[in-house]
Parts: C-alpha cells; structure tokens; sequence
C-alpha cells in the first residue's frame, strides 16, 4: 500500500499537466484508488479552483487539446482523451465539502500536483488497505443513486466487506436507484455483468443476504460457446446479457439501465421455450433472423440435462439452407400455398434432425 504517490503524475502527459494549476489543484478518485492497489488504470480525475476552472476552457483550445463539456448546467466537467487515457477536469470551493460529495472513501484521496501531499477522509487508507467500502456520507447514495449500483461494481472487482451503515444505506436504495439516469446506470451494471457470476452474486449477498443466482450453471455452458461471446452491442455481448437475465429473475431492479433492445430480449427469455417439436421449431422459425437469440433462450430456460442437446439442434438448424428448386417441387407436390411455403417446408426438412438428437 506503500507507494510515493508523487510518482503518479509521471504517467500524465507533460501537456496535460501544463494546462493545470498545480499549487491548488489536485487529482482524486479512481486513478490515485488503483495506482495504490498497483491495479492498472486509464481514467484520471482532476479537481481545479473555481477561478482557474473558469478559464479552463480557453487554456485547453490554446493547448490544441481535443475535449467535450460534460453537465454543463449541473456539474461542468472537461473531458479529454489522450494516448488510451481520459482525463476528468471538474472544480471545487471547499475539499472538505467536495470530500463529503464523493461516493465511498476509496475514491476520496486527493494528491496535490505540486508537493504530493495528501487530504483524504479520515477512512480513506485504512478502508483500502483492509478493502472495506464505506459512504462518504449518509447522503452518498441519495445526491447519485447510480452509486446504488457502482458500489456492488467496486464490491465485486476488489473484493470488498461492506461497512454496516453502508449495508444499511444500499439496502434500501434499491428503489431510489431506478431515478438515476438510465445511461449511467446501464454503464455501472455492464461493469457489473464482466465479473464471474459467483462473484456478481456474492456481491450482491453481501447487501441482500436472501439473493441467489439460481441455475448459475446456465452461464458456464454459455461461456463454452463461441457465439454467445458475439456483442449485442458495442459493450454488452450475450454472456452478459445472460447474467444480467438470471439476475432480473429474482431482482428486477438490478436490470435497470439496460436498453431497449437487450430489455427485448430479458423479456423473449423470460417467455422461457417448450421441449416439444411444434413449440421449438416455432420460437427458432420467430427468431430466424435472430438464431443467437433463440439459443440464448436454449441455454437459459431448457433442463440442464437437456441443453446441450437441443442447442446441438438449433445448430444443425442453423446450417440447413433450402433451395429454391427444392421448395418448388415440393409446393406442387404437397399443393401448399405459396405464402405458406417456406416454413412449410422447412419444418419437414428440420423435423428428423430434431428427432434424431433430442429423442435419441
């Protein structure tokens, strides 16, 4: 836990630090967390005087540094990405207030970019050498509920006991964290969802002692699978999205954040699927142009001893192409309508394959 944390501001490019007044400003939270527990760290954020921060803007145009404006109205903060890194520019008046708004004392150690120096909450290295996530405030949760989530993040990722009244305070926010912002907390839960699913339930025993992840199994099978590792989108693949439906099982609350699109598909498995032929060759012929859904659906809802039978199904569905020659001669001789034909057929062609595996 013995680092100089001057050391930190070598690994911040010169002309970052040249664009921040030094004797007054500090840098504090995630970056100064993991550089002490020698984690590996790309985000770094920086608090500046209110009177520099005024000027912060201009400094970075005239340094020909790229940036966004974040909250502009709430809570300005310039963002700038630089060689695989994002820094964080927000102001402060008073650190002792500023210290009281953060969200657990892991994240409030603040170091000085002249000296090195150090002003934390009183908990802050003794609650990271003893990896104990503890609010800074009563009010933690209450002034940002997406910390609601990020709390059961940071319990997972670094293996932390919760302090008492932080268990108390978590344990009866799970309402208050549905009024976050929806993009904020689907990026806390995606987070969340990379950990091994016996630690994501861990982490959320440890606030709610009655939370099981039933069928855990579900995800080991999953994660055999090449194609469950395909994204959905740009950051949440199926692997994930299983996790975050067995979840959604037992807490509906923890799925909040989730788009519209992976919601769509929370509730396509919680329809759950039906073993025989009819039911099963209907949910793939829906979801045909969706076969990693339909699998999904395999994986999450068909009996253990079962899956990988009927996903081995779904697979030598999937390979199956019909011809139209094929389908022709078959429309004459069976006198199907010609809007009918398609599945028609292709039921007949997918029913022995079905039978051959799932009732050998």
């Amino acid at each position: 836990m013995e680092r100089n944390l001057k050391e930190i501001f070598h690994i911040v490019p010169q002309n970052i630090l040249n664009i921040i007044p030094a004797k007054k400003s500090y840098l504090v939270g995630g970056a100064v967390r993991d550089f002490l527990l020698k984690k590996p760290f790309f985000d770094f954020d920086f608090i500046l005087p209110k009177d520099d921060f005024s000027s912060l803007e201009y400094t970075l145009e005239k340094e020909r540094l790229k940036f966004i404006l974040l909250n502009k109205k709430e809570f300005p903060l310039y963002r700038v990405f630089l060689d695989s890194f994002t820094f964080d520019f927000t102001s402060y008046d008073d650190l002792e207030n500023d210290m009281q708004k953060r969200d657990f004392t892991i994240n409030a150690i603040y170091v000085n970019l002249e000296n090195g120096e150090t002003f934390s909450h009183k908990f802050s290295f003794l609650d990271l050498e003893n990896r104990i996530l503890r609010v800074c405030s009563v009010d933690s949760i209450k002034s940002d509920p997406v910390r609601f989530m990020r709390a059961f993040r940071f319990i997972a990722q670094y293996g932390l006991s919760v302090e008492e009244t932080t268990r108390a305070i978590l344990n009866k926010s799970i309402k208050l964290y549905s009024t976050s912002k929806r993009e904020r907390a689907r990026n806390e839960l995606k987070h969340l969802l990379q950990n091994d699913v016996d630690v994501i339930e861990s982490s959320i025993k440890s606030i709610f002692p009655d939370f099981v992840i039933s069928d855990k199994f579900r995800v080991k099978i999953a994660e055999h699978y090449k194609v469950f590792s395909t994204k959905i989108s740009k950051d949440m693949d199926y692997v994930s999205l299983l996790k975050a439906f067995l979840i959604y099982k037992q807490f509906k609350e923890f799925v909040y954040g989730l788009t519209d699109r992976e919601m769509s598909i929370i509730k396509y498995l919680e329809k759950g699927i039906k073993e025989d032929f009819d039911d099963f060759f209907e949910q793939y012929y829906l979801k045909r142009n969706k076969r990693i859904e339909f699998m999904l659906n395999i994986v999450a809802n068909v009996p253990s001893n079962k899956v990988e039978k009927f996903l081995e199904t779904a697979e030598q569905f999937n390979m199956v192409k019909l011809k139209e020659d094929e389908v022709n001669d078959f429309a004459k001789s069976q006198e199907v309508k010609i809007e009918e034909l398609y599945k028609y057929y292709l039921k007949e062609k997918l029913k022995p394959i079905y039978e051959n595996i799932c009732n050998s």
